[in-house]
């Protein structure tokens, strides 16, 4: 089973203090939910009040899309921190490590090392040579901090979801880009390493990138706020959002992109005996099929993965069916929501702007989802890493 790793931010770090309204906290509340989204969608992706409100009508917008292939994410894998994390040497040969110790980590070994054998290297080590820190500092940790030296951590727990607001934000990139370290030895990033390097520096976001409603394990997102969300960040914005698709204490992050609703139940009036929320007057049900990307093994993240991902190729795209009823009042606008059969998503986030990982160190303080020091690497520089990238996708 693919098991992910929590976004460690809070959900009122995204707001634009201009224009933000003040919110209830997070609950299945439709007027809570729909506040925070708002208070996304306004300042990061443009969108009015007006526009937000014709979606409230139930049936304003696409009934299906799927994101076409400029618009989709890239695929990537979350890179278990048990099993390396970004020191993971994903292109080792089956005789050597699968990631360094970091008491063996020792500079010298490299002037004897050729292409081939740094270019099996992992994507954390091949950034310190790149950028001439021969005391390994961001290798030693990413394996001290939240890495295979790190205790009291999970098979679940990763870069997942760095690794889907980087394929949602940046450029994929397609091929090998080789470059040469400050004592001329050439480095050769793959695909592969770029995406997971980016994805890391995407752990944490800025303060005003980060949007949510729903709680992991504790709070569904309503189902009436969702079904806006679908409509006009997906079939009309054509924007990436995400999604916890699981409803344990488990994070799993995966990214929509796309869906397809049917009408299981025909609009009509309460029945008799049959309480309705406040201000509805009448309901509808829809059959929901959400297309999704988890993860992406690193042999299918070697290749252009937008194609694949838009054509919904099983490489990369999962579906999950879901069933809710949508409460309408007297003018067809959705006022409540509830999901069926207990299946839901167990919470939807939002992301914009730059990765901020290398501004969220232990010295930052404690991080509030954890109660733990922040674990971000402040040699993690998001910029340089962005600047490979772009390198590897024209």
């Amino acid at each position: 089973m693919r098991k992910i790793v929590i976004l460690a931010a809070l959900a009122l770090l995204f707001i634009d203090r201009a224009s933000a309204q003040q919110c209830g906290s997070l609950s299945t509340n439709f007027a809570n939910d729909l506040c925070w989204f708002k208070n996304f969608v306004r300042p990061q992706l443009g969108v009015s009040d007006a526009e937000i409100f014709n979606y409230q009508t139930y049936s304003y917008g696409k009934n299906s899309y799927t994101l076409k292939n400029d618009k989709a994410p890239w695929g990537g894998n979350y890179f278990s921190w048990k099993s390396g994390g970004l020191a993971t040497r994903w292109a080792a040969y089956i005789n050597e490590p699968s990631f360094p110790n970091s008491t063996q980590l020792d500079y010298s070994n490299v002037a004897n090392m050729t292409t081939a054998q740094l270019a099996r290297l992992s994507p954390a080590e091949k950034l310190d040579i790149y950028l001439g820190y021969k005391d390994f500092r961001i290798t030693k940790q990413e394996l001290k901090n939240r890495g295979p030296e790190t205790s009291e951590i999970e098979s679940w727990e990763g870069f997942c979801n760095g690794v889907r607001a980087a394929g949602a934000l940046t450029p994929e990139p397609i091929k090998n880009v080789t470059v040469t370290s400050p004592d001329g030895k050439q480095i050769i990033f793959y695909p592969v390493d770029l995406k997971i390097l980016i994805g890391a520096s995407y752990f944490y976001l800025g303060d005003f990138g980060y949007g949510q409603f729903g709680s992991n394990h504790s709070v569904a997102p309503n189902a009436g706020v969702f079904d806006i969300a679908l409509r006009l960040l997906i079939g009309d914005k054509e924007k990436v959002f995400f999604f916890d698709n699981n409803q344990s204490e488990q994070i799993w992050n995966h990214s929509v992109i796309g869906y397809e609703r049917a009408i299981t139940e025909n609009m009509r009036a309460a029945r008799s005996g049959e309480v309705f929320p406040n201000n509805a007057t009448k309901l509808i049900s829809y059959k929901l099929t959400l297309y999704h990307m988890g993860e992406t093994s690193p042999e299918d993240m070697n290749s252009p993965t937008k194609p694949r991902i838009s054509n919904l190729s099983p490489c990369c795209v999962e579906r999950e069916i879901y069933n809710y009823t949508l409460y309408l009042n007297n003018n067809n606008k959705i006022v409540d929501g509830k999901w069926k059969n207990n299946l839901y998503p167990d919470a939807v986030w939002f992301a914009a702007g730059k990765g901020d990982d290398q501004n969220h160190t232990a010295s930052r303080g404690i991080d509030p989802n954890t109660g733990k020091p922040y674990k971000g690497d402040g040699n993690l520089d998001h910029d340089k890493i962005l600047q490979l990238v772009k390198m590897a996708s024209n």
